[in-house]
């Protein structure tokens, strides 16, 4: 069975706050859909009147229990928020911070069909949400859709290529493409959003290091294994207690266990009731000695992604305003 909807889960990092310790690695935390401040808090009239730019981060994890590997996962801003402010995502790493972001990253996000359009149009007008966002590029594959939500399994969704970088008059941009339209689109129903590609998305392990005189441990043969639902970002660190038992310790969640080179070694992530790995015990060969060691990383089945709250000065209060993003996965 193919990766189903309701195993793409949205994960909250270490820290949700404003300041430099912002983010961080993905936690067992889920942040709810359509919920009220799931990701961003109320703003306050001081911060309307001031104006403000506020991050948070989230990772697309895919929780599959057959480990499947999520083909060319992408992401687009679904709806743009209807206020005058903008919501944009770009992405993140498995492990920044709030203080690695530098401000000139790469932005995606969404605005409205400006104009009606023909079908085998090839050009477009789109009111963007700022065309200092710059979220629309040359070479970029762009989603136009008419569709009410990312579910929805009529009206039209289409996918078209950006030729030329968009010339702007204020926030509305004209977008040239590399082909007409196979679809006719009114300017009230239509979302024209740029496309982030995350590519293959799976746990796995890697930065094998062995530490002894005479014990070796086969990564390329016997790889460590790392689950689609326990998995995390970590750096585990096996010591050998002595020529055959060890002790496993991550440097964030701390002791998991102690197992031995006659088994395979699975210790199981509470927060998610699957291993955080599997050290399989074919790896194992050579002679251990007390106090030896074999490290490794693991990473999670999870895209990480930064948003960008931007609220100009001055702007004005809207209740119950959202934005919503969607998730792609190529078809087997």
């Amino acid at each position: 069975m193919p990766i189903q909807s309701s195993e793409i889960i949205w994960k909250k990092p270490d820290e949700d706050s404003d300041t430099t310790t912002n983010g961080g690695r993905i936690t067992a935390v889920a942040s709810p859909s359509d919920t009220a401040n799931n990701d961003f808090p109320d703003v306050s009239q001081a911060e309307l009147t001031s104006g403000l730019t506020r991050y948070r981060k989230r990772f697309v994890k895919v929780a599959n229990d057959a480990d499947l590997v999520a083909q060319q996962m992408r992401l687009y801003i679904r709806t743009h928020t209807a206020a005058a402010e903008a919501v944009t995502f770009f992405p993140g790493a498995q492990r920044d911070t709030q203080n690695d972001i530098t401000g000139a990253e790469r932005q995606y996000g969404a605005g409205q069909l400006a104009a009606d359009v023909a079908a085998a149009a090839i050009v477009i007008t789109v009111n963007t949400e700022g065309a200092a966002l710059d979220y629309f590029k040359d070479g970029d594959t762009i989603m136009i859709s008419d569709k009410t939500s990312v579910f929805d399994t009529g009206n039209n969704r289409e996918e078209a290529v950006i030729s030329g970088a968009p010339s702007y008059a204020g926030d509305q941009a004209t977008i040239t493409l590399t082909a007409g339209l196979k679809n006719g689109y009114l300017a009230a129903d239509t979302v024209v959003a740029s496309i982030y590609s995350a590519g293959d998305v799976k746990a796995l392990a890697d930065n094998y290091s062995v530490s002894s005189a005479a014990g070796t441990y086969d990564d390329a043969g016997n790889p460590v294994i790392v689950d689609h639902i326990g998995s995390v970002e970590q750096t585990w660190t096996a010591t050998f207690t002595s020529a055959t038992a060890f002790d496993v310790v991550g440097d964030t969640v701390g002791s998991v266990g102690s197992g031995a080179v006659s088994g395979d070694f699975a210790p199981t992530n509470a927060d998610e009731g699957k291993p955080y790995f599997t050290i399989p015990s074919a790896g194992w060969g050579g002679t251990w000695a007390v106090g030896e060691t074999f490290t490794f990383q693991t990473h999670p089945c999870a895209v990480p992604v930064w948003y960008k709250h931007t609220i100009p000065p001055g702007c004005a209060a809207f209740s119950a305003n959202k934005a919503w993003t969607g998730v792609m996965l190529q078809s087997a």
